[in-house]
């Protein structure tokens, strides 16, 4: 074993930026010169390009709903996030204690938000959707629940960072969380 390969294995993606940098770099949220030092950094590591490469696909295979994009474009300024959802093996035993993690996802929002969603099957095909958002300011945020460019249901976050969906039917959504100031958006929701 070489002195290079295990240094390489001790500072594993030492100088690799973050996931959530390296997102708002391809979303180009970032400065210019941000952007430049990045984009010399993913040109050169493997590791990067290929989490570019894999945020590409995902977001190719489930495109912002168009609802969430025009509305990006025709109001002042907002803050527009995506939420990445976390294997099961992250966070499944630290929520253990909320019953069965089974239905259960979390989503990464920002350097520390933390969506969890909850499928919960009521009687027939219907079922309820549980959420709670974690180190976000909930205050004033509506959910709003979407298939394809139909909005569903809105429901209002309350002060502690629930909110609840009732008789949804099984399928594929897209959630958004928003206020006048940002906008979450969680892609491919299971229910």
């Amino acid at each position: 074993m070489n002195l290079e390969s295990a240094l390489g294995r001790r500072l594993y993606r030492y100088r690799c930026p973050d996931s959530l940098t390296l997102g708002e770099y391809h979303q180009r949220l970032l400065p210019a010169e941000a952007r430049r030092e990045i984009r010399r950094h993913v040109e050169t590591c493997p590791r990067c390009g290929l989490e570019i490469r894999r945020l590409e696909q995902y977001l190719q295979a489930a495109p912002l709903p168009e609802p969430l994009l025009r509305g990006a474009h025709t109001r002042g300024r907002v803050n527009v996030s995506l939420g990445f959802r976390l294997s099961a093996e992250v966070f499944s035993s630290a929520l253990a204690v909320r019953g069965q993690p089974d239905g259960l996802r979390c989503y990464r929002v920002g350097a520390s938000g933390l969506v969890t969603l909850d499928v919960q099957r009521l009687a027939g095909d219907a079922r309820s959707l549980v959420g709670l958002m974690l180190n976000l300011a909930p205050e004033e945020f509506q959910a709003c629940l979407w298939r394809g460019d139909e909005m569903l249901q809105t429901v209002s976050v309350d002060s502690l960072g629930n909110f609840l969906f009732e008789a949804v039917p099984a399928g594929r959504y897209h959630l958004i969380l928003k206020s006048r100031e940002a906008e979450i958006c969680l892609q491919g929701v299971e229910v």
